[in-house]
């Protein structure tokens, strides 16, 4: 059996001492780090909740009333590049191009929903409706192209470049996808909410690819043609998905308008929470 040294114990008081020192400053960088970042449920942000259609049906006290509806649906309308010869660019109000060439067929069916996801200069850009300017070198005869649903008028559309995921409406606002509408504000005020019963509970396909199943609440947020969406008829955006609640709420054409009833919400803190959800993506 071997002695112990003065040197062996040396050594030994030194590996205690070192060991000690180290638990001691594991341990209260762990404490220092729990206070920190303390275990909790990570909360979710408001550029998710937009998608959670969760709000149970309104209450009777947070109804101002009821009224008839006509609903359409207006949806992204992805535009591909063309180098055909017969190609042309959006415009804006100036005459500048703000995309790069596309084929008349698609430029005007860009033209009829008014948000158009395309390119510019090779990158991709969403462009949002600005207004009408009648210049003959730059009208469009889409109904040439598309007979049933266009308009003479859609070829002297303009358009703007928007940094919106999927453009915006009014005031600036974010168009967020199966909740804003365009509506006449004469009929509908903008920021107003309504509900719409047979919305709820029919599937919606989420920007993720999650299917869920809409809680019915609207929020008025977007203009529309005004030749178009006017009076009762309110048009429901819905992202890049073209045939968005059309079993029992998008089912009507601004030629056979087909009523159905939809509340006036008059709770401040539902229009306040759709119109954050609105300020910003």
């Amino acid at each position: 059996m071997s002695v112990l040294t003065a040197r062996h114990v040396t050594v030994y008081v030194f590996i205690l001492l070192s060991l000690s020192s180290i638990s001691f400053l594991l341990s209260a960088n762990s404490e220092l780090t729990s206070k920190k970042n303390p275990m909790t449920f990570e909360p979710i942000n408001d550029k998710d909740s937009r998608y959670l259609f969760d709000l149970p049906p309104p209450t009777n006290s947070q109804i101002e009333g009821t009224i008839r509806v006509a609903a359409t649906r207006y949806y992204d309308q992805i535009v591909p590049p063309s180098i055909a010869e017969d190609s042309i660019p959006y415009r804006d109000m100036k005459g500048n191009p703000v995309s790069d060439r596309v084929s008349p067929y698609y430029w005007c069916l860009g033209a009829i929903e008014g948000s158009i996801s395309t390119t510019f200069n090779g990158k991709p850009v969403i462009l949002n409706y600005h207004d009408f300017k009648r210049e003959s070198k730059y009208h469009v005869r889409c109904t040439d192209y598309i007979v049933n649903g266009s308009r003479d008028i859609d070829g002297d559309t303009r358009y703007k470049i928007t940094n919106a995921k999927y453009g915006k409406g009014v005031n600036d606002w974010f168009l967020v996808p199966y909740r804003t509408i365009a509506t006449d504000p004469l009929y509908i005020k903008h920021g107003e909410v309504i509900y719409i019963e047979k919305a709820r509970g029919q599937n919606i396909t989420l920007p993720s690819g999650k299917v869920v199943k809409h809680d019915g609440y609207f929020f008025a947020g977007d203009r529309g043609a005004r030749d178009v969406v006017k009076g009762k008829l309110i048009d429901v955006f819905c992202g890049f998905d073209s045939k968005c609640l059309s079993k029992q709420v998008t089912i009507s054409t601004k030629d056979d308008l087909r009523l159905i009833d939809a509340k006036v919400i008059n709770d401040q803190s539902i229009k306040n929470r759709f119109k954050q959800y609105h300020l910003k993506e």
